[in-house]
């Protein structure tokens, strides 16, 4: 066995390079340079501390900007209906102070309310059927 074998597959060989690879959070993508040793066979790598830290905070800025952009995006929605976080609360759930949270990009939303948001931001004369139930 050489010192470049590949201990995955055990029929390539490795060597240090950095691989384009696409990551997905809450359905953004983005590409993140991965170094590491990557086998010419099976295509798989091996990864060493450095190797994880470098992408661990590429990552972490990758998700606090789409948390940024989320927050953007639904405050400016929330802004287009003409309503109160305590009126958007009261629509989607989650209480005005999860609501503040979500503007201020502290926590992710729910699934739900991006999409039901997004549905009467699009849509503003849903609003009168909502209000009146």
């Amino acid at each position: 066995m050489s010192d470049n074998q590949c201990q995955i597959c055990f029929a390539g060989t490795t060597r240090r390079e950095v691989k384009e690879e696409i990551y997905t959070f809450k359905g953004h993508e983005t590409v993140i340079q991965q170094s590491g040793l990557w086998c010419d066979s099976c295509g798989e790598g091996i990864l060493n501390g450095n190797d994880l830290k470098t992408t661990a905070e590429e990552i972490a800025d990758f998700k606090q900007a789409v948390k940024l952009k989320t927050a953007k995006d639904l405050k400016e929605k929330r802004e287009k209906l003409h309503i109160t976080q305590k009126q958007a609360a009261e629509i989607c759930g989650g209480g005005v102070n999860a609501f503040h949270k979500y503007e201020k990009g502290e926590i992710f939303p729910p699934k739900a309310t991006i999409n039901l948001l997004t549905i009467l931001a699009n849509h503003p004369d849903l609003m009168k059927e909502i209000q009146s139930g």
